[in-house]
């Protein structure tokens, strides 16, 4: 008896292109970006923010004390620790900064310091005044 096989033609399977790897063929089913700036709004709502900082009335005292003193100073090259809050968008979030700066002036008619680096800071953001060592 002769096998079956031996009489049939043998199936053999077509292929036009070679089969697609399995990493293409994953890339096909992965999620598109349907809201565009929808991952970076994510993102920015995970940022860490600080609260505004409320100074009680002594300090307040205190703070506006030191500003007076520095304006008169004599030596403008005396640089100063300054702990200030930065506002997000003018809300009352954002961070608390600490920088050793000169002033550069202090312009009591827009209630602001004015450091030797560019940096302007309101009276309302400054949380503490120092000299630096």
């Amino acid at each position: 008896m002769s096998s079956p096989c031996k009489n049939q033609k043998h199936y053999q399977k077509y292929f036009p292109f070679f089969p697609m790897s399995l990493n293409h063929r994953a890339a096909q089913f992965a999620p598109f970006a349907a809201l565009n700036g929808f991952a970076e709004a994510i993102a920015a709502k995970g940022i860490q923010y600080d609260l505004r900082p409320f100074l009680a009335e002594d300090q307040l005292f205190e703070l506006n004390f030191k500003i007076k003193v520095l304006s008169q100073l004599e030596d403008k090259n005396q640089a100063i620790k300054i702990n200030y809050f930065e506002e997000e968008d003018g809300k009352d979030k954002g961070k608390i900064n600490e920088l050793c700066e000169k002033i550069s002036k202090i312009d009591f008619k827009r209630k602001r310091i004015l450091l030797s680096n560019q940096t302007s800071i309101p009276f309302k953001n400054i949380i503490d005044i120092d000299f630096c060592k």
